[in-house]
């Protein structure tokens, strides 16, 4: 556990309800560190559909953030990769904005790493950060990632184009440690 933070849980985002996960989504300001996919507003029609597409198996592997309490604070997901890239995969992480500041995905992504390494065998987990997103990076900094370039003019964000941070970690070559707080 990290010093100073609430236990977290990472377990099925289907166990989060759709009423929950709106509650922590719809958020402008969580909305304009991810990608167009992810809608704002966002409807409780949004959880929902999120929620059949995560049953479905079209979103990756996809973790609720749970305090002890049941409640969800944020959501945590791995896109494994295909042919050549089938030892890594993306990671990408979400934290309502009421509970920002508190280490909760710092600790979601030393949780996923494990879950990643050891459940799935993958060897490398990456994520881009939008160039103004900075507590992200840190987040990423934290939990052992390491900035492995940033590509220039790779997406396009309400209408701007912004630069990307790639930031990497090799598993098993990493600090990360063993935590035993999964319910996979």
């Amino acid at each position: 556990m990290i010093k100073g933070t609430d236990i977290i849980w990472l377990e099925s985002i289907l166990k989060a309800t759709p009423d929950a996960l709106q509650y922590i989504a719809d958020n402008k300001s969580v909305a304009q560190n991810l990608r167009d996919a992810f809608p704002h507003p966002y409807t409780l029609d949004d959880a929902v559909t999120f929620l059949d597409n995560v049953r479905q198996g079209k979103m990756g592997i996809v973790y609720g953030m749970f305090l002890n309490t049941g409640e969800l604070v944020g959501v945590i997901s791995l896109t494994p990769g295909r042919d050549v890239n089938r030892f890594s995969a993306e990671v990408g992480f979400f934290v309502g904005e009421q509970y920002w500041n508190r280490g909760y995905a710092t600790e979601a992504l030393r949780l996923v790493g494990n879950f990643a390494q050891f459940r799935h065998g993958l060897k490398r987990l990456y994520a881009t950060v939008f160039d103004y997103n900075h507590a992200s990076m840190r987040v990423l900094e934290k939990a052992g990632f390491k900035k492995e370039g940033i590509m220039k003019s790779s997406a396009v964000k309400d209408d701007k184009i912004l630069d990307e941070h790639l930031y990497g970690l090799v598993l098993g070559n990493s600090n990360i440690e063993i935590i035993g707080r999964c319910k996979f």
